[in-house]
């Protein structure tokens, strides 16, 4: 008797190794990285005169 799932895969029972990151935790390094090169392009030029 052929399965009922049609061939699909339900990807929330895959359980794989690596690194288990939460999406708001990205979400916080994102705007912390924009913020830190918005910062280093506004006073970098007068720290490393660049």
């Amino acid at each position: 008797m052929p399965s009922s799932g049609a061939g699909l895969i339900r990807y929330f029972e895959e359980e794989g190794q690596g690194i288990k990151v939460q999406p708001k935790h990205m979400l916080y390094f994102i705007i912390g990285f924009i913020i830190f090169e918005v910062a280093l392009r506004l006073i970098g030029p007068s720290i490393f005169g660049f």
